[in-house]
């Protein structure tokens, strides 16, 4: 049961880098060809968030008013469309934890154990203007450096891809 999990662990963790490159790859196509790629990559990554809302759909319970009804279903919809913004933010952390953990397991040898619990990572939600300032100029560097790559090596499926790098390079301000 515990290499199931490791292996669980290693697909999640791969899930988003692997979208990423992707939809890169998908580009590079064509226009024709880089919009179908597009819209079932984005499928694949925006299915699972709006399944509950797609559920709640029509009303469980009886007594229940069209106006809440409708205001619980738009704000399903727009979580589960805000997370595929932050695809790429996903990938980098993913990245990020396999390669330290590469690193630590290989090369360093040390601190194999260190992690951080959730209930850790919810003690320290201090709002940091410095962090967030990084993570934005983080953000828009990659997204201008992905635009500024797919506009030279596209045969024309950078116009699908505009929208996609814009709202990555904007996901901080979204998030926030």
């Amino acid at each position: 049961m515990g290499r199931w999990k490791l292996l669980d662990n290693l697909r999640r963790s791969l899930s988003a880098p692997s979208a990423l490159v992707a939809l890169l790859i998908g580009w590079l196509l064509p226009i024709s060809a880089a919009a179908i790629w597009t819209a079932s990559i984005l499928l694949v990554i925006a299915l699972p968030p709006l399944l509950p809302a797609i559920a709640g759909m029509v009303p469980h319970r009886a007594g229940v008013s069209l106006r809440s009804h409708l205001r619980t279903l738009r704000g399903d919809l727009a979580l589960g469309l805000v997370q595929s913004a932050f695809l790429a933010h996903q990938a980098w952390l993913m990245v990020d934890a396999v390669a330290r953990t590469l690193f630590r397991l290989f090369i360093r040898r040390r601190h194999l154990l260190e992690w951080v619990t959730e209930a850790q990572s919810n003690d320290e939600t201090q709002f940091d203007s410095r962090r967030l300032t990084l993570q934005i100029a983080a953000s828009v560097g990659s997204g201008g450096v992905a635009a500024f790559l797919l506009y030279f090596l596209t045969q024309g499926g950078w116009p699908i891809a505009v929208a996609l790098v814009a709202l990555w390079a904007l996901s901080p301000l979204i998030a926030r």
